[in-house]
């Protein structure tokens, strides 16, 4: 039997074909919003009016220097020798290793690691590390400071004084001289800078320190009004990069007493020296560099002329750069807060054919979707991307190109298309006949949550869980929760004001229930719901006994996390399971919306994580291509505004960031999830909300609310998956 809504669909394209037919035509010009790929590099080796040979393309590569299980956090050079630190089980690693430039791209010796006593004071943490104009590298140590964080965890340090430390040593990793000093007046040191006479330069929140080697005499400089970002040592001395407002501003120490206001011009149509150098960058004779989201940049202070690098691996690594240093004229090796030093350059390669995937960009003007594309084409791969952007306004533009064909190969969205219908690719079959992708890749039952009658027509790059946590001992041996249950657990506990914080009213866990349940009370197979359920109309009825919202600037008191029964949570990062145990001051369960089982949680897709293939599109092959890349391991491991969902991923995210036993929390929480919030179910969600709005403003009584939403959603159903 041939369902609906594949006769739908059908009506829907030709309806399409003739509003295309009977539009203007554009006499040449590119539709609004059409951008071209980005333009490869100026090749070397091509002779005039002839064709290129070679093309300059982007390379990255992640250098494991450090023994397994060690973070890698800041890096230093002296010639072609690298001084690295990083972390193992909360004690500082540091290392030396050398490196050779062969055909652009380095190669790095064995890493020698370097004592350090990590029992004492001075020395229990690694502040930064540099190179000095004098020919030695510097570590700034010191102890922990009065509260921080370890694997997810918060600790505090009662016995803090202030205690830090630098160690001076040759190019070889030898230790010359050390100097200790028993309290510094300041909780933080954010790094450290040495001059040719071997002045130390010590970056604080809001100013900077400097003093001779082994000398007391410290002088201090504040630059107005602003936090400070970075240093580095440059020809003309230290410069800083300092917030102010809304802006960033750059000074060159002139002297330790003076501090001069350096004008960089932006030297390319980006934003760039516009925003701030958040990296300690190093560079090779004595020029600036900044690192500025997703360019390199060398800057002369004292000429105050800015020159363009190239385009680094900037979208690929969100969470950014935290130490970069120049190796070569077009190589950096930078820290990324992960087990690696990302190595990143251009490196002449011979100019092959590519072919073009044309991606529809869909309401994505805050996303950093075009980066990606742009750094993929400048990675010179056997593919080119060619993006053209489709405002939200612009929807009815964007189905008449991919109903026309020869248009579009590839969608990418913010979860606000459906793309449920034969128009768009099953996925299956792409990830069944991928060579290095297969379902067991994935989260555990996301394929199927995505899903339309046994056809994958999206993927998602990332993914949020939507759910609820409650204390372990409030909830420990009860099974089958339901509203009546948390109520109950208020009235039983003195310490407890209301079930939620003040910010959940009525109208917001509506929003809530709606999203958990709009998919989990729904089977697309039989096209059939069970929204008449008792669970449901308990759901419902706990949204009416919320109170009100409370106005703006009411002075209605709220409540804190430790006043509260539950706390709705989106999980998006891992280390968030460390926050709510701070939060609650105890252990915690996830417990999901009580519908008397296990309770609802869902799925919610990542900013700009849809990723969709027409089915005219004229190459499958180059599209798949990106999502595969998408979903490979290594580019998962980058990302911080979401969960993986490449499951090993999430677990080697996970393991970085949490105790063993909040990783093992959030595997299981990610296992239990119940439903997916697709736009393709958004239909279904506006009922919920429709339906019962009403029911809370007292129009309908929950009874005949249940019965309503039961006949809608049937007849949505039936007319899509019937």
């Amino acid at each position: 039997m041939v369902k609906c809504r594949r006769i739908l669909s059908a009506v829907l394209l030709l309806s399409l074909l003739f509003c295309l037919a009977g539009c203007g035509k554009t006499d040449g010009q590119s539709p609004a919003g059409q951008s071209a790929a980005a333009a490869p590099q100026a090749v070397e080796g091509a002779e005039p009016g002839g064709a290129a040979e070679t093309e300059q393309v982007l390379y990255s590569r992640q250098e494991y220097l450090l023994p397994g299980g060690c973070s890698v956090r800041g890096a230093a050079r002296l010639g072609e020798k690298l001084l690295l630190y990083g972390y193992k089980d909360g004690a500082p690693v540091l290392g030396l290793t050398g490196y050779e430039m062969e055909e652009g791209v380095p190669r790095f010796t064995e890493t020698a690691l370097l004592p350090l006593d990590a029992q004492s004071p001075y020395y229990a943490t690694v502040q930064g590390v540099t190179a000095g104009d004098d020919g030695f590298f510097y570590v700034l140590t010191g102890e922990y400071p009065p509260l921080y964080t370890r694997q997810g965890e918060y600790f505090t340090n009662n016995d803090y004084q202030g205690r830090i430390a630098v160690l001076k040593l040759s190019a070889d990793g030898e230790t010359v001289d050390r100097m200790e000093i028993p309290q510094w007046p300041w909780e933080f040191c954010l790094g450290i800078t040495v001059d040719e006479s071997g002045r130390v330069y010590l970056l604080g929140e809001d100013c900077v320190a400097s003093f001779p080697w082994q000398s007391e005499e410290v002088s201090t400089l504040r630059p107005e009004g602003g936090a400070l970002c970075s240093m580095a040592m440059t020809s003309a001395g230290p410069v800083l990069c300092a917030q102010v407002g809304d802006g960033y501003r750059y000074y060159v120490l002139e002297s330790p007493e003076r501090l001069k206001p350096l004008t960089l011009e932006n030297p390319c149509s980006f934003p760039t020296v516009e925003v701030g150098n958040l990296a300690a960058t190093q560079g090779l004779d004595g020029e600036y560099i900044v690192s500025a989201n997703s360019h390199f940049l060398a800057c002369d202070p004292e000429k105050a002329m800015v020159q363009d690098l190239y385009q680094w691996d900037y979208t690929a690594y969100p969470g950014g750069c935290e130490y970069a240093c120049r190796l070569a004229e077009s190589c950096f090796a930078c820290t990324v807060g992960e087990d690696y030093l990302l190595v990143t350059g251009l490196k002449e390669e011979p100019v092959r054919e590519r072919s073009a995937v044309r991606v529809a960009l869909y309401d994505m003007g805050e996303s950093n979707a075009a980066g990606i594309l742009t750094e993929l084409n400048r990675r010179g791969g056997v593919y080119v991307y060619e993006m053209t952007e489709y405002p939200a306004e612009q929807r009815q533009r964007l189905l008449a190109d991919i109903v026309a064909g020869d248009k579009i190969d590839l969608v990418l969205f913010n979860n606000n298309l459906d793309v449920s219908s034969d128009a768009f690719e099953d996925l299956l079959p792409y990830i069944d006949g991928d060579p290095d992708l297969s379902r067991e890749d994935f989260l555990p039952g996301l394929l199927d949550k995505l899903c339309d009658g046994g056809q994958l027509h999206e993927l998602w790059d990332g993914v949020s869980v939507r759910t609820l946590a409650a204390r372990t001992a409030d909830v420990a041996g009860r099974e089958g929760l339901r509203p009546a249950d948390y109520q109950a657990i208020l009235e039983a506990n003195g310490q407890y004001e209301a079930v939620f914080q003040s910010f959940m009213d009525k109208e917001n866990l509506l929003k809530w229930v709606s999203e958990a349940a709009m998919a989990a009370y729904i089977d697309v197979r039989t096209a059939s719901c069970h929204f008449d359920s008792p669970a449901f109309a308990d759901l419902l009825a706990w949204c009416a006994a919320m109170g009100d919202g409370v106005q703006e600037g009411s002075g209605e008191p709220g409540y804190e996390l430790s006043q509260v029964v539950l706390s709705p949570e989106t999980i998006s990062n891992p280390a968030r399971l460390a926050a709510i145990r701070e939060g609650f001051g105890q252990p915690f369960t996830f417990v999901g919306f009580p519908d008397g089982g296990s309770g609802l949680s869902c799925f919610s897709c990542s900013y700009n994580g849809g990723m969709a293939i027409p089915a005219n599109s004229a190459n499958k092959e180059g599209a798949w291509a990106y999502l595969r890349g998408r979903l490979s391991e290594e580019a998962q491991l980058s990302m911080d505004y979401a969960l993986p969902v490449n499951r090993n991923a999430l677990n080697r995210k996970a393991e970085a960031a949490l105790p063993p036993e909040l990783a093992e929390q959030l595997t299981a929480l990610v296992g239990s999830v119940s439903s997916a919030a697709r736009f393709a179910d958004s239909q279904v969600r506006d009922i919920l909300l429709d339906c019962g709005r009403m029911y809370l403003a007292g129009d309908k009584t929950l009874e005949d609310t249940v019965q309503l939403i039961q006949s809608r959603v049937s007849l949505y159903l039936a007319e899509q998956y019937g």
